[in-house]
């Protein structure tokens, strides 16, 4: 008798199924009141920086500048980089416990697999849906503010602003985008519940942060401070911009913490029962 594994494995598959994952759930996010509610104000930062960069090129007096821009430098990015991961925090455990814990409750998981399709592919899927909508919180306006200051300020008052700093703001940007929904999504296939999903998440985030402060407050140091998921984040965020660290002394600790978390993630994927063991 041939067993119903030997069945899923025998049937056709289709040519990229994620696709059809990723766009499903990627509509779904786009058009949640809270998550458009969310990027909003996400971005109330960036629109004053367009507006004070406008009126900066325009040659207006802007509080205690004078209308010049002496050498921009993407160290200035750093209360960006702040206000992407605190939104992106925020969003994933918006877009993400809803769409994978709560559509594992109800058995969501049953009505992809009635297609042609490897469990594989539903988590690929997800993944890139819920990463993608992060990439829209900050990272897409911030670019677009980028090509704004290139194209509509004079040159002169730019300074130091080459075009390679576009590529290094997305790399970073989606490379953070990448991690938290590669985190979000593991650890929402092991939650209960969309709460339980988002207090998992939300534990795992602010939880780690508020430990390590308090760890700190008692003078216990070291590598301590290094470990926290945002501050695994900032430092990446911090090298790729700047090519410095962001908190002095981490290291090898923050490349130990920041593997930790994706090897962390790719096992809670593969004991969530989502992913195929071969």
């Amino acid at each position: 008798m041939i067993s119903t594994s030997e069945l899923l494995e025998a049937r056709p598959v289709a040519k990229d199924p994620w696709r059809t994952v990723w766009a499903m759930y990627l509509r779904r996010h786009l058009t949640r009141r809270s998550v458009i509610v969310v990027v909003a104000l996400a971005n109330i930062p960036t629109i004053v920086a367009a507006v004070l960069l406008y009126l900066i090129g325009q040659g207006k007096q802007v509080g205690p500048l004078s209308g010049v821009l002496p050498g921009i430098e993407l160290k200035l990015a750093r209360p960006f980089v702040d206000n992407f991961l605190t939104a992106t925090a925020i969003l994933a455990g918006i877009v993400g416990p809803s769409s994978i814990a709560g559509g594992r409750r109800v058995g969501a998981i049953v009505f992809h697999m009635l297609r042609p399709m490897r469990r594989r592919d539903f988590v690929l899927g997800q993944w890139l849906a819920v990463s993608t909508t992060l990439c829209g919180t900050s990272l897409v306006p911030l670019v677009l503010l980028f090509l704004f200051a290139r194209l509509v300020i004079p040159s002169q008052l730019l300074g130091a602003l080459p075009w390679h700093d576009l590529l290094r703001v997305a790399g970073v940007g989606a490379g953070i985008a990448g991690l938290v929904g590669l985190l979000v999504v593991a650890l929402s296939m092991h939650a209960g519940s969309t709460r339980g999903g988002v207090l998992l998440w939300l534990l795992t985030y602010f939880g780690s942060k508020f430990v390590a402060d308090v760890l700190v407050a008692v003078r216990l140091r070291g590598p301590v401070r290094c470990l926290a998921v945002p501050d695994i984040l900032r430092q990446g965020a911090t090298y790729g911009l700047e090519g410095v660290p962001r908190i002095d002394g981490c290291g090898a600790w923050w490349v130990a913490g920041l593997g930790v978390l994706v090897a962390g993630s790719l096992v809670l994927l593969r004991r969530g029962g989502y992913v195929e063991s071969r």
